[in-house]
This record gives C-alpha cells, sequence and structure tokens, in this order.
C-alpha cells in the first residue's frame, strides 16, 4: 500500500496545496486482523494564518485512491487523530473509526460541582454555564458508553442513578476529566461540551440547525431564483436553493430541459421521491375525466397539496414542460404563515379557532389504485412554543363531515373566512415560462391557478411534478452546512 496525507491551506483568495509523505505508518495487530493508519509529526505547515482541510488517502495497485475523511476544518495544530481501523486485511474496505479534529481556541478555564445538581464550566473564549450531573453521566463519550461506529450511547436507562454526582473533576487545557459516584470515569473535550451549552444564546443556535428562521412575505415579494445547471454538480448551489426554500417556502429555478425528468434529478440530489397515490412523479395536463382539479382548465383555489396526508409532501416539484400562450394559466402564491400571523395580530379568537378545532380532509377515486384518504387535524398546527408549525388547507380536500357541534361550524366558517382573506391579501400571480419549475414548501405556501381556454393555435399547459419529504431535504442542508463550515441562521 502506498498512502500520504494531503493539506489544503485556504487563505482569503487562493488555495495551495501542501503534501507531506512519509507522515504515516501503516500498522497491522499481531493477529493480521486489522490496519491502522497513524500520524506521525507533521513539518513544513505554511506559515500564515489559515485554515487547514485535512485528507487522508490511501491507493493499491488494484483500487483507485480513496479519501477516508474529508473536509474536517480546524484552525490550527496540533490536532487530535484517533486511529482509523477495519476488521479485514485490506485497507480499501477500511472505515473511520472515530475523528476528532480538536479546535485549541477552545479550552476549559475552570470547572466545579455547584449545589443543585450542577457542574459549572468556564471556557477560555469567554462563554461558560452550567451542565446537569446526571446529562453528563448519560452523554459519556468513553468506549463502554458510547458507540463511535453507530454515533449512538449504549448506555441504558436502567443503569442511570440520576441523584448521581462527581467525587472529583481536574481540567486540562482541552477536556475535563470527571469521576462520578457510581463509580464510573469520564472524560469530555472542551468543543465537545462548548456545542452543548444551555445558555439561551447556544440553544438558539441549536434551534437555527434544527430548522432555520423563517422570512415571511407579502403580496410586493420576489421570488428567489437559481439557475437550474450548477443544481446537478455544485453543492454551494444546491444549498443555496435549499435555504431559499426552507427560509422564503419558495425558489424559481430557472432554464430546465423543456422535457419530463429534471425534477428527479433535483430530487435525487437531495433525497428520493415521497410516493403518493398520484405516482412516483405525476404530469399536470388537461383530462377528459379528471381525478382532481389540478387536471383541468378551472380557477385552481389557493391550497396546501394532499392534506389529506397524515404527513403530506414536505416540497413540491412543479415543473413547467410546456406553457399555455394564451391568457390564464397564471400560478398564484400566498404565504400561508404570513396570513396566519395577521390572523392572529388582528382575529385572535379566529386564530385560535382554526388552530384548535380539528377538521375531515378526504379524498377518495382511483389513479394509480383505488384509495379513500382521510386525515383529521387542525388547520393551523402549532408547535410547542406555539409558533405555526403548518398548514393543512384545501377547499376541494375539506369534507363535507365535520365531527363538531352546530354552533361550532358556524364559528369555524367565520374564521376560515377570514383567513382565507389574508391569504389572498398575501398573494402574488406569475405565469412560469417553459423551463421554469417552482420549488415550494408544501407546509407553508400554498399555490393556486388561474383559469385557461387552450387552444391548438395557445399549446398546452403540462407541468410535470414530484414531492420529497423535509426530513430528507433539511438533512442535506445540514451535510453541506457542515461540509463548507457554514452557520445559517
Amino acid at each position: 500500500h502506498s498512502y500520504q496525507l494531503t493539506m489544503l491551506a485556504v487563505g482569503a483568495k487562493v488555495a495551495r496545496p501542501f503534501t507531506f509523505k512519509k507522515c504515516c505508518d501503516l500498522l497491522v495487530s499481531p493477529e493480521g486482523q486489522r490496519c491502522y493508519l497513524q500520524l506521525k509529526q507533521l513539518s513544513g505547515l505554511p506559515k500564515y494564518p489559515t485554515k487547514y482541510i485535512l485528507t487522508i488517502g490511501y491507493f493499491t495497485n488494484n483500487c483507485p485512491q480513496t479519501t477516508l475523511q474529508q473536509q474536517q476544518i480546524f484552525n490550527k495544530f496540533p490536532l487530535t487523530l484517533n486511529t482509523f481501523s477495519t476488521t479485514t486485511k485490506c485497507l480499501s474496505e477500511a472505515a473511520p473509526k472515530h475523528y476528532i479534529a480538536t479546535n485549541n481556541d477552545v479550552s476549559v478555564l475552570c470547572a466545579k460541582l455547584v449545589t443543585n445538581g450542577m457542574v459549572f464550566v468556564s471556557f477560555s473564549d469567554g462563554t461558560s454555564g452550567e451542565f446537569p450531573c446526571v446529562w453528563m453521566r448519560d452523554n459519556c463519550q468513553c468506549s463502554k458508553c458510547y458507540n463511535t461506529h453507530a454515533l449512538a450511547r449504549t448506555t441504558l436507562l436502567d443503569d442511570l442513578d440520576v441523584d448521581v454526582e462527581p467525587t472529583s473533576i481536574k481540567v486540562s487545557d482541552d477536556s475535563l476529566q470527571v469521576a462520578w459516584s457510581d463509580g464510573h470515569q469520564s472524560e469530555f473535550e472542551a468543543s465537545w461540551l462548548k456545542k452543548r451549552l444551555f445558555t439561551p444564546e447556544a440553544r438558539e443556535q441549536h434551534r437555527t440547525r434544527f430548522k432555520l428562521k423563517r422570512v415571511l412575505w407579502g403580496d410586493n415579494f420576489q421570488i428567489p431564483e437559481i439557475e437550474y445547471s450548477p443544481l446537478l454538480t455544485d453543492d454551494k448551489a444546491l444549498l443555496d436553493l435549499i435555504v431559499a426554500v426552507e427560509k422564503h417556502g419558495i425558489a424559481l429555478v430557472k432554464n430546465s430541459p423543456q422535457e419530463v425528468g429534471p425534477v428527479l434529478k433535483i430530487i435525487d440530489r437531495l433525497g428520493f421521491v415521497k410516493h403518493t397515490h398520484f405516482g412516483y412523479d405525476y404530469n399536470v395536463t388537461i383530462k377528459f375525466e379528471p381525478k382532481s382539479m389540478a387536471y383541468t382548465k378551472q380557477n385552481l383555489p389557493l391550497h396546501t397539496d394532499q392534506p389529506y396526508y397524515e404527513y403530506p409532501p414536505g416540497v413540491v416539484f412543479l415543473h413547467c414542460v410546456s406553457q399555455h400562450k394564451g391568457p390564464g394559466g397564471d400560478s398564484i402564491l400566498s404565504d400561508g404563515i404570513k396570513a396566519a400571523e395577521l390572523l392572529r395580530k388582528n382575529y385572535p379568537e379566529y386564530f385560535n379557532t382554526l388552530a384548535s378545532t380539528d377538521l375531515y380532509l378526504r379524498d377518495r377515486g382511483f389513479v394509480t389504485y383505488d384509495f379513500d384518504k382521510i386525515n383529521k387535524n387542525k388547520t393551523i398546527v402549532l408547535d410547542g412554543n406555539g409558533e405555526v408549525r403548518m398548514l393543512f388547507y384545501s377547499g376541494t380536500s375539506r369534507d363535507s363531515l365535520m365531527d363538531l357541534e352546530p354552533k361550532q361550524v358556524i364559528k369555524f366558517y367565520k374564521a376560515m373566512k377570514q383567513f382565507y382573506q389574508y391569504f389572498q391579501d398575501c398573494r402574488i400571480t406569475m405565469k412560469m415560462e417553459s423551463g421554469d419549475m417552482l420549488v415550494i414548501d408544501n407546509s407553508r405556501v400554498l399555490h393556486g391557478r388561474t383559469a385557461f381556454n387552450p387552444s391548438e393555435s395557445s399549446g398546452m399547459r403540462h407541468l410535470h411534478s414530484a414531492n420529497i419529504d423535509w426530513n430528507e431535504v433539511a438533512s442535506k442542508r445540514r451535510v453541506l452546512q457542515d461540509k463548507f463550515s457554514l452557520h445559517l441562521e
């Protein structure tokens, strides 16, 4: 085997590669069943301030060069790198056992036990906070308590003493060692602890990693535009698309090929398609016996797609393969969260009605199979903090059966009427061109279409559509955030 360490030094405007050979040892255990790649002391590092991207590569005569660990970014040396290992004799099948890029700009200044079951820790960058003893014991990172292959704790609540306390605490520059009253020993890296502070500021950062902050909009909104071609190969362009949809609820992809297929290519870059009773993907054109109002030439009122699913599609892709050239066929779009906040501010009683009243949402018929889908949910769904999480709204899918007292029905209609008026007040209208693709947050943005009357001269209106769950899209965003070391809000 041959192997080498490559360091890419990234300056303000230039990137220069530095290759260090003979800085690693390949070690084989006595039984010949495990291989290890071990770093030696590094030399020849660039002298100007920079960040480093560490890659460890290897190759043999029989397999191409492979990267074990890429784009782990840290501020300066020294670093800690645990060994890579494999249960086979061939490194080409190896996977990282554990990798730690230690940021030595963060160290523990002091730590002490306080009386309320907390350990107070102060860091060298000026941050500090209390960590519950039971949380620290539950999250011990030693090999007995944490599986570095599965990235998961192995301890059981059966064995956890919720009143556990430290018997001793020792501080070093980059770690904290704790001996516990149950006889266990733990060591926590400073950077690991700092990322998990319980301060309001730290918790806000955790929330934005979970979900980016929404930017609400009204009738003067300009939809963010992104070119199609870079999305297929450029991860930064793909991240731009995700961020636009997560923050604004919508993005417009321009200059897609005018054929069926581009939607699926982008979804393949994000995750995988959400299959529904309309199929894996579907073409929206006028049909003689339509199974949905989307397959007609009539006005299609504002709605969220498929609210009769308990878990509706998270992100909807609408690709205009060809556009009707006559009047009509315009896309109508409205920020439902903006409308909900207007309702909360101006008609709080109506808002509470829609946030507390369950409705039946239903679709039945035959498309790819016989179906009778029913979901019972609130029009406005709130999270645990009272913020609007998602909307379930479709006038065509709202069932005539209502599990309400008659007086509640009247109250509901008054609230829904005002809510719908705010949809109209917040809406924008645009006519998609052939090759345009709308990417819509279906939990938030309502979409519809104006009526149109196609003819032989005006051509047909043909949209190709598919869906993906938000879990997949948000996961891809976090992966790309880490790849480019970006903090997003």
